[in-house]
């Protein structure tokens, strides 16, 4: 079994067991830390999962779930009480819920990037609103999103209470839910941990 993880992992060799074939471009693959000064990457002041608010002119909101196996995710953006946008994505049943909550938080950075105004972006999970804070992080959706934040320092992520009236946060959850019927598929890396369980489903099978 661990053979498997190897090869379909670190060596990045496709393979077979028992039947069951395993891809390498299916597996999430670790990559170094990104080559960022410490002072650069301090996003102490920009990140907040202690529930302070956050004002700017634009709110961005993400959201995730998992409806019967099916993973989704969400944002949509406020400008005051008004919804200006919104996006749905449909990921895979493998993926986690936590690789969905970064893909969203992902997104909604990416878009704010093509406005370049200052805007927050707000969400209820705070593993996924906290992981690009991690300046050690090998994960490559991980770096991707440190990156994108790094590069418009006007924007702010800031963690809400789930479920207690704030609209642009329950108008993200319904969206999130939809997404696993109706949303964009998009198409993420399975993780270790998925892979480890296939793995002994199989074994347990045979």
């Amino acid at each position: 079994m661990e053979l498997i993880l190897v090869s379909a992992g670190r060596l990045k060799r496709d393979c077979s067991w028992e039947g069951t074939n395993f891809s390498s471009e299916d597996y999430e693959h670790t990559q170094p830390p990104p080559q960022i000064h410490t002072a650069d990457f301090n996003f102490k002041n920009r990140i907040s999962i202690e529930g302070q608010p956050l004002t700017s002119p634009s709110e961005r909101y993400t959201d995730d779930s998992k409806l019967d196996g099916v993973t989704g995710c969400a944002f949509c953006i406020f400008e005051g009480s008004n919804q200006k946008f919104q996006w749905m994505a449909k990921l895979q049943s493998f993926n986690s819920v936590f690789q969905t909550e970064i893909f969203a938080v992902n997104k909604a950075i990416e878009w704010a990037n093509t406005t370049k105004i200052q805007a927050s972006i707000l969400g209820d999970s705070q593993s996924g609103l906290k992981a690009p804070s991690s300046f050690k992080s090998k994960t490559k959706l991980i770096q991707e999103t440190q990156m994108a934040l790094l590069s418009n320092p006007s924007l702010n992520i800031g963690w809400v209470k789930s479920h207690v009236g704030v609209h642009g946060n329950e108008t993200a959850d319904n969206l999130a839910k939809q997404a696993t019927i109706k949303g964009e598929i998009h198409y993420l890396s399975e993780r270790k941990s998925h892979r480890k369980n296939v793995l002994h489903r199989v074994s347990i099978n045979k």
